[in-house]
């Protein structure tokens, strides 16, 4: 996802977790995703910069900002965010979930894990699609 401002993975399942690798491209951003079941918010994970920017002080920006200006553009390493209580065993019915993507800066997405066994079918969206 290039520009993931708005970016969703939409699926119906009956798995109690789910599991997404990407690659973050850039390096100096906090991205962060959402996970949403049944239209009700779950949970969110948030990983830190790798090369965060420092801006505590106006002197520190003119030498710091460059360099991880400079190595923005080189990929993150892979990150794996586990959901892993998207749903309670007991309950282990067919539900909706949304993944949101990071709105922080373009990432891939290099894998999508739900429980062993689990269903999946495509959830479309009732809702009216933004493009702009």
């Amino acid at each position: 996802a290039g520009g993931a401002s708005g970016v969703r993975i939409r699926f119906r399942s009956d798995t109690g977790s789910v599991r997404l690798r990407v690659r973050r491209l850039r390096t100096y951003c906090r991205y962060d995703y959402d996970l949403f079941v049944d239209g009700a918010f779950v949970a969110s994970h948030v990983e830190d910069p790798e090369h965060p920017i420092a801006l505590a002080g106006l002197s520190e920006v003119p030498s710091r900002f460059p360099e991880a200006m400079a190595r923005a553009g080189d990929e993150g390493s892979e990150l794996m965010i586990t959901f892993g209580d998207a749903a309670p065993a007991a309950s282990r019915e067919e539900r909706v979930f949304e993944l949101w993507l990071s709105t922080a800066g373009p990432q891939v997405v290099t894998g999508f894990w739900l429980d062993e066994g689990a269903s999946l079918a495509p959830a479309p969206d009732p809702r009216p699609l933004w493009v702009t």
